[in-house]
């Protein structure tokens, strides 16, 4: 049984999909990616991070390049950041920046993907991780 704070995250991570994939077709490399997030979200491993790599991967995924240089134009850092912690590293942030970069990832997406709706889980994933 997945822990409480491991089920808030599968619930935004479906929430996420549902709002982002609307094609039915064949995508095996998708299809890997989320099962090895959701599949590892009983692993024990810290997971504050988990929010936010996962929306840098289904914006892989997708096919949406998150620049960070465009993205986050005001952060300083914020590249190198990133790439840590898409790469599983901790790159030390408070929990102020790692809610500023979740929301603003969740904006992009939502602004590339699915500009008509809202994620409505974000609030307590802010609360619970960051």
């Amino acid at each position: 049984m997945l822990s409480i704070p491991s089920q808030q995250l599968c619930f935004f991570y479906t929430e996420l999909l549902s709002l982002a994939l609307e094609d039915s077709h064949s995508d095996t490399a998708l299809f890997e990616y989320i099962k090895e997030k959701i599949c590892g979200l009983g692993s024990g491993a810290s997971q504050k991070y988990a929010p936010i790599q996962f929306v840098l991967g289904l914006c892989e995924q997708l096919g949406y390049q998150i620049d960070a240089d465009v993205h986050f134009p005001h952060l300083q850092g914020v590249k190198f950041q990133l790439k840590e912690i898409a790469l599983g590293n901790d790159p030390g942030l408070d929990r102020g920046m790692r809610r500023h970069l979740l929301n603003r990832l969740v904006d992009v997406l939502q602004l590339l993907a699915f500009p008509e709706k809202s994620v409505r889980s974000l609030d307590v994933i802010d609360e619970l991780f960051l």
